[in-house]
């Protein structure tokens, strides 16, 4: 690829940093590193002008990431991604426990929170670190959108949502701190609980399909008590978690 060395010690030490140092900063690594930053962050297939001002970033500051990272966020198209990738398990599994409020403690058995984490991830396919080829886990939606992938998420949210397992270590808010002034009607519990977990209302189609699932209106005015009713509360947490909405990114 157009590198030379003299090569003159005996081990071939020197010979090999440069070649690695002469790569790093060759425009085929710049254009690889930027296409997969954009697939990662953006598009599946991002467009040619996101890729070249990536890669532009990337050398002209020495191979550095932050300003190569600045360079993605600060272009139109990073924008225009919001809400179109497919979260992979372990961020689907992260933005969940966020989004409920959990907080792991530090693990000191078996059966903690933490240790809990790591069992789900491979169930959903993606344990930390045991991809088996160098090239990491894929990036593209295809990858983790099979149906397989996406029962394996709504068991997960289940479990979560519902407090079934796991729950040692770790710290649950109060289900009286997750609700809106209450009285109030169904959708606007749910929309309280949208708003909170995923910055944003769920849209009609998922309040219609919590309140089939519930078996009441959308205008029924509940108390406090029928709000943190158990199948209530965790009908309308799962449901949201289950939405296109918090398994996008």
């Amino acid at each position: 690829m157009g590198s030379s060395h003299p090569n003159g010690a005996a081990d071939g030490r020197a010979a090999t940093m440069a070649y690695l140092s002469y790569l790093a900063k060759h425009p085929a690594t710049a254009d690889r590193l930027a296409r997969r930053l954009c697939v990662k962050f953006v598009s599946d297939q991002p467009t040619p002008a996101i890729v070249r001002a990536v890669a532009r970033a990337y050398l002209a500051n020495g191979t550095a990431i932050k300003p190569t990272l600045r360079a993605l966020v600060d272009h139109d198209d990073f924008a225009l991604g919001a809400g179109t990738k497919v979260r992979t398990p372990i961020e689907d599994y992260v933005a969940t426990v966020r989004a409920l409020g959990i907080k792991p403690l530090a693990p000191t058995g078996d059966d903690s929170f933490a240790n809990a984490m790591y069992w789900q991830y491979a169930e959903g396919g993606q344990p930390p670190y045991e991809w088996p080829a160098p090239n990491g886990y894929p990036e593209v939606d295809a990858a983790w959108a099979s149906a397989g992938r996406v029962l394996t998420s709504f068991t997960t949210h289940r479990d979560l949502a519902a407090r079934w397992w796991p729950t040692e270590q770790a710290r649950f808010p109060k289900p009286a701190s997750l609700l809106p002034p209450m009285p109030a009607t169904l959708a606007q519990v749910i929309d309280h609980h949208a708003l909170r977990m995923l910055g944003q209302k769920p849209g009609a189609a998922v309040r219609e399909g919590i309140a089939q699932l519930l078996g009441m209106p959308l205008s029924k005015r509940l108390t406090k008590a029928e709000a943190l009713d158990y199948w209530t509360l965790r009908g309308i947490l799962t449901s949201l978690l289950d939405s296109p909405v918090h398994l996008h990114r």
